[in-house]
C-alpha cells in the first residue's frame, strides 16, 4: 500500500468534542503539509495506508493496523498544558505531538522519518504557514499568465489569484478563505482556466462552477 494520509485525533469517548476539534483544525496545516509529502514522493508503507496519531492519558505505544489498513498509535498527552495554552504555543505543541508519535512509530514499523521530520522543520522555521502553488498557467501570444496558490495555518486556508498580462498585475488578490481543513476547502476550486479574454477558477461542486472570473480587457 501507498501511504497517503497522516491524521492528529483525540478519542471523543474520552475527552470533550471541543477539545477535539480544536486539536484537529488546529493541526491540520502541519499533517496535511505530511500528506503532500506522501502524495509527491510515493512510499510504500505494506499492510497500511494511514497514520493515525492519538494524544492519550493512558497511551499504550503500540501500533494497531486496523481493518481499514489505518496504524494507530497512541502517545502521552499533556492535557493541563493543551489547556492553558494559547494559540500560538499550541502550534509547536502540535508540532512535538506529531514529532514524537511518528519516531516511536518508527521504532516499530520504518517510515521516512528525516524527510518527515525536514518538512515539519521547514514548517516551523516559516512561523507555521505553509503554502503551495496549486496551478499555474500562461498563454504566450497573449503574454498572459495566471497563479494560484495556497496558503494554510492553524487558523485558515486560504486561495490567492494572482494574474498578469504584459508585465502588468491585474489581479493579485485572496479569493476563498475556509476553515484549515481540506474537508472544507478541497471541493471549492477545481481548475485554473485561462482564455485571450479571461481567467477563471471552477469549483468540484457544483461540477465546474465558476467560483471567479477576471475579464482580461
Amino acid at each position: 500500500m501507498i501511504l497517503n494520509s497522516i491524521f492528529l485525533y483525540l478519542d471523543r469517548r474520552y475527552f470533550p468534542a471541543d477539545m477535539c476539534l480544536k486539536l484537529k483544525d488546529q493541526s491540520r496545516h502541519i499533517t496535511y503539509r505530511i500528506q503532500r509529502l506522501f502524495a509527491a514522493e510515493k512510499y510504500s508503507a505494506g499492510n497500511f495506508n494511514r497514520i493515525v496519531i492519538e494524544p492519550s492519558l493512558n497511551p499504550t505505544g503500540q501500533i494497531i493496523i486496523n481493518s481499514e489498513s489505518v496504524a494507530n498509535i497512541s502517545i502521552p498527552f499533556d492535557m493541563k498544558m493543551f489547556q492553558k495554552s494559547t494559540d500560538g504555543e499550541l502550534r509547536y505543541y502540535h508540532a512535538s505531538l506529531i514529532k514524537n508519535g511518528l519516531l516511536e512509530f518508527n521504532r516499530q514499523i520504518r517510515i521516512p522519518i528525516e524527510r518527515i521530520l525536514e518538512v515539519i522543520d521547514e514548517l516551523e522555521s516559516n512561523n507555521f504557514i505553509d503554502s503551495w502553488i496549486y496551478k499555474e498557467k500562461s498563454i504566450r501570444k497573449s503574454k498572459t499568465k495566471a497563479k494560484l496558490t495556497c496558503f494554510m495555518d492553524s487558523k485558515a486556508f486560504v486561495l490567492n489569484l494572482a494574474i498578469e498580462k504584459d508585465g502588468v498585475v491585474l489581479h493579485d488578490g485572496n479569493i476563498l478563505e475556509t476553515p484549515p481543513d481540506e474537508v472544507s476547502f478541497h471541493y471549492k476550486f477545481k481548475d485554473l482556466v485561462v482564455t485571450d479574454d479571461h481567467v477563471a477558477v471552477t469549483q468540484r461542486i457544483p461540477r465546474d462552477e465558476i467560483l471567479i472570473k477576471v475579464p482580461l480587457a
